[in-house]
């Protein structure tokens, strides 16, 4: 039985005592905080016109869509990570969104790194009813300066409104806080144990074609951790704060229209 996907939001206020509290507690419990309008949403369809700028460079037109790069249908996403495109994100993450992060999760900001603009093309013959949880790509971004003294946090911002079944990810609530993703390790090996203590992770990341999968939603509970697999959805400018160790995938796209997101890294001081 599918589940609901349950996305608790956060209207965006920094200065608000009673925000911060809720966003620290909820990373510190699920991985995640959902700001609404983290961005102005007016600086997000900025951003994504310049994008289009960007790729009618190389013939991708906006209006065009034979010129676009389509994906395969396939259980598996088709996505293209730019990373020579810092600069044109800089009005997404500027040095005062960096600060206002740090002053909602209270911690010191030690350095903010590398943005990268995703561009997710949809899939030959969209079919809605195709789409699926994915099983690939599974990770965790378990980085830092190689001294152990960093904390890593994924900042994303959705430069198209997106509605369920084909979000920029899906990512695994709670599982920040298991002993397989704690301890760094290969994603595959943190993937092959997990699989063994839940039939839902089991399912989920089934490579087999006739695999039931499992649906956006679902629970489970491996050593006393509740996991829900969830889905990142919503509208321009929203942004999505995600602990590092998180494990999350992205995802295909069998909607008409191409999927625009950027992401950040944030390294702040343990």
């Amino acid at each position: 039985m599918k589940s609901e996907n349950e996305l608790k939001t956060s209207a965006f206020d920094y200065q608000s005592g009673q925000l911060r509290e809720s966003v620290r507690d909820h990373l510190k419990t699920y991985g995640f905080a959902y700001l609404q309008q983290g961005i102005n949403r007016e600086t997000a369809e900025n951003v994504a016109t310049d994008v289009w700028d960007y790729l009618e460079l190389v013939d991708v037109q906006r209006d065009e869509a034979a010129s676009w790069p389509v994906g395969r249908p396939q259980r598996g996403p088709v996505f293209r990570a730019i990373r020579d495109y810092e600069e044109g994100l800089s009005p997404l993450f500027s040095r005062k969104f960096e600060r206002d992060i740090a002053t909602l999760i209270n911690q010191k900001l030690r350095i903010g790194q590398e943005r990268i603009l995703y561009l997710t093309f949809p899939n030959a013959n969209q079919d809605l009813n195709r789409w699926r949880v994915p099983w690939a790509m599974w990770h965790n971004d378990f980085m830092g300066d190689g001294t152990g003294e960093t904390r890593t946090y994924l900042g994303f911002v959705l430069l198209n409104d997106v509605d369920a079944g084909g979000g920029n990810l899906v990512f695994l609530s709670g599982s920040h806080r298991l002993d397989e993703v704690i301890a760094p390790q290969h994603a595959s090996a943190i993937l092959k144990q997990l699989s063994r203590k839940s039939t839902v992770l089991e399912r989920l990341w089934d490579r087999s074609e006739a695999a039931p999968g499992a649906f956006v939603g679902e629970r489970c509970n491996v050593d006393g951790v509740e996991l829900q697999v969830l889905e990142m959805t919503g509208n321009k400018g929203d942004v999505f704060i995600l602990e590092g160790s998180l494990l999350h995938a992205p995802t295909a796209n069998e909607r008409q229209d191409v999927r625009l997101a950027a992401k950040c890294y944030l390294y702040f001081k343990k």
